[in-house]
């Protein structure tokens, strides 16, 4: 998946009418309750799956829950379908579909854009018939247009799309092998154009005493952190990634003031003995169950920026929760350092100052540069989210800064400066 990338959203709860998001190695998402940052994120999240869109969506993916059709497409302006794609921007790829609600009370495809390099399906759907246009030079001129035959019982996603796809097939090949070659890696080779996604749920799985069911299956609530820190940690000789992933959760810890180490202890000699986390904390090994709720929150997050590949891109919902300033800020600074020495991508929903702030303070240091950070602000005007990206110049200036969220901080300051007076 290319560095950037941008995601089209049409109709989506808040996200009224046609909305063109930037998504650049570290995105910060910011904005008040209820204005779309996790719609934003669920949908993010949406296109990522491969068995999913754009044939069918969901956005109910763990940790995401937006609910069903009366949940999800817009109610404010009473809209009848939404639109959910995205553009690679070191491409040529992009993709788009449009959804509409079913007799059925279910989303199915309305129309999908597929364009790649000189590439362009057009497939649209009403009711059981589909016509396909497709073209393959420059000019953008249809080379192909026809109405395919009826579709079977439509309640059956799965045969619908069988169905669809190899009657287009079919079609093309009595025209030619290269179209139909063609429209194969339009549809299933765009898994390696979509992004691909690992999402960390905004409130993580409580710390155990002990913990004897070995499992290390990936968890939104970072339920198999431990196991990957007990497979860590239980290793007489890691080798170079094991031992860099332990040196950076310390200083991680020591920066942020929450630990000074982490490792693990068994109850015998068996890979499958039951085991504990510990954490030194001021020289003392506390189990993890008996330090603060802060640290069992903050290394899922820790430990799954540092594990995740440098092809996908890690969600995080308010990773500042249950962290004091000092260890908020330090997340600015582990995000920054993870995207510039690691190729690591970072989409961040949050409410933390902090976290942006030292994110700028590492602009201004050059540890990542203005192009690599995309600022957005989701304002809800109206029962409409407006969507705002806000530059940061080399010094770590915000630019370009709307007036909503320049009007609530600089209202805050002006009560703090005043206070006291009458």
């Amino acid at each position: 998946m290319p560095n950037n990338f941008r995601l089209n959203i049409e109709n989506i709860r808040s996200l009224v009418g046609p909305h063109d998001i930037a998504i650049k190695p570290l995105t910060i998402v910011i904005g008040e309750n209820s204005s779309g940052k996790s719609t934003l994120l669920a949908s993010i999240a949406s296109i990522s799956q491969s068995s999913g869109f754009p044939h069918k969506i969901s956005f109910n993916l763990p940790p995401f829950e937006l609910g069903g059709v009366e949940t999800i497409i817009t109610q404010s302006v009473k809209a009848d379908k939404f639109k959910l794609g995205f553009r690679n921007e070191s491409g040529p790829f992009y993709i788009q579909a449009t959804y509409i609600v079913s007799s059925f009370g279910q989303f199915e495809i309305s129309n999908i854009i597929i364009e790649h390099k000189d590439c362009k399906l057009d497939l649209s759907v009403e009711g059981n018939k589909s016509t396909i246009k497709f073209s393959k030079d420059k000019s953008g001129e249809h080379i192909f247009e026809r109405e395919l035959p009826e579709e079977p019982d439509r309640r059956s996603s799965a045969i619908t799309q069988s169905f669809r796809d190899y009657t287009i097939i079919s079609e093309l090949q009595k025209v030619s092998d290269q179209l139909s070659f063609s429209f194969f890696n339009l549809i299933y080779g765009s898994d390696s154009q979509r992004p691909d996604i690992v999402a960390i749920s905004p409130i993580r799985t409580k710390p155990l005493r002990t913990y004897d069911s070995i499992t290390d299956d990936y968890s939104p609530e970072g339920e198999h952190i431990p196991f990957i820190l007990n497979k860590i940690y239980s290793k007489k000789n890691p080798n170079n990634k094991e031992k860099l992933i332990i040196k950076a959760i310390n200083n991680f810890g020591v920066e942020s003031g929450l630990f000074r180490k982490v490792t693990s202890k068994k109850f015998g000699r068996s890979s499958n003995d039951p085991f504990k986390i510990v954490v030194n904390s001021s020289g003392l090994e506390v189990n993890l169950k008996d330090v603060g709720y802060g640290v069992s929150q903050a290394l899922p997050i820790i430990v799954q920026s540092l594990i995740v590949s440098s092809e996908q891109t890690l969600l995080l919902q308010q990773p500042e929760v249950h962290l004091h300033p000092r260890a908020q800020a330090a997340l600015g600074s582990f995000f920054s350092a993870l995207v510039k020495h690691a190729d690591k991508r970072f989409v961040i929903e949050t409410h933390s100052d902090f976290i942006l702030d030292r994110i700028r303070q590492e602009v201004a240091k050059g540890t990542i540069s203005p192009e690599q950070l995309e600022i957005i602000y989701c304002e809800i005007i109206d029962r409409k989210t407006k969507i705002h990206s806000i530059n940061v110049d080399s010094n770590g200036n915000l630019e370009n800064v709307p007036q909503g969220y320049r009007n609530f901080f600089m209202s805050e300051q002006i009560k703090l400066l005043n206070r006291g007076s009458r």
